[in-house]
């Protein structure tokens, strides 16, 4: 039996607004996806999309976080009942670049010599 919910997943972008047409297109570009999705504007800016194939509905829900525009764009997978003028968000995982910093800093040894 197919379950009809089985690869679709709930993205919102954070931030401005974002035209349907638009945000499409640049997830098609983002997502560089093997088999075609179909996109769903759901109303508050959310947007249902549906996969044709497993490993490009993975790609998006786990290799993120993605960003539309220098937007965050939340995944979260489908769930029953689901109510964009009540959803909230919860959580976001973000991807944060520090440049310049050193995360491996010189150290001391015993005898004090730097490494």
């Amino acid at each position: 039996m197919r379950l009809p919910w089985r690869k679709l997943l709930i993205i919102k972008c954070l931030g401005k607004r974002l035209g349907y047409n638009f945000m499409v297109r640049r997830l098609s570009q983002l997502w560089k996806r093997k088999s075609p999705f179909m996109v769903t504007d759901l109303g508050n800016e959310f947007f249902l999309v549906k996969f044709e194939s497993e490993e490009d509905y993975d790609h998006v829900l786990f290799d993120g976080p993605w960003m539309v525009a220098d937007q965050y764009i939340t995944v979260r997978q489908w769930q029953p009942n689901f109510d964009p003028e009540e959803a909230s968000i919860e959580t976001v995982v973000v991807g944060v670049r520090l440049p310049n910093l050193n995360l491996w800093p010189r150290c001391r040894t015993s005898n004090g010599d730097h490494s």
